[in-house]
């Protein structure tokens, strides 16, 4: 297969992988009141004393705790946006066959595969767990999915550039001399 072609793929697999995320983005807007937000804040303010204490909740009230949740939610939120939308326009670069494209790409999958890499390493123990794939199956099954897809399209993506990258020849030294002989 050409090295065009192996580009395209990529560059519509990553189109697709990455706009598949944006219905989830849209229902997430965090930028309106949840209704999650405000039974959670109720859950917590019934808990004991001595876990308010070492979560440092204390001495919070429920607005200034719905607040801090809202910020934290909002700034995941934001975090996701720029991701995918920098992944989209990676992805659109790579496919008019762009340099930048090819290094965006790069750069992005090489960097979202280390951040799984880290979590897994630090979550192991959970990750491993069954009952932690039953839970996400049975109460996130699409993102679940999806998340998976998402890595094994990253590392097909990282083996795929770099082989390219180290297969291309290096540019031909351009000389001053005449061609073809004294």
């Amino acid at each position: 297969m050409k090295n065009e072609k192996v580009i395209s793929i990529i560059g519509i697999t990553w189109l697709l992988l990455w706009t598949s995320y944006i219905p989830q983005i849209v229902s997430q807007y965090p930028f309106q009141e949840h209704k999650g937000v405000k039974s959670l804040i109720e859950e917590v303010s019934k808990a004991p004393d001595f876990i308010k204490r070492e979560s440092g909740l204390l001495n919070r009230t429920p607005s200034e705790l719905e607040d801090s949740v809202m910020r934290e939610i909002r700034r995941e939120w934001i975090k996701g946006v720029l991701i995918v939308f920098a992944s989209l326009l990676s992805a659109i670069l790579l496919l008019k066959k762009k340099r930048s494209g090819r290094i965006l790409v790069l750069s992005i999958a090489i960097c979202l595969l280390l951040l799984k890499i880290f979590y897994f390493v630090k979550y192991w123990q959970y990750k491993m767990s069954p009952q932690y794939w039953e839970i996400n199956f049975r109460n996130f099954p699409v993102q679940t999915v999806q998340g998976i897809a998402a890595a094994l399209i990253m590392i097909v993506t990282v083996i795929l550039l770099l082989h390219l990258y180290f297969k291309e020849p290096n540019e031909p030294v351009h000389s001053d001399a005449p061609k073809g002989g004294a």
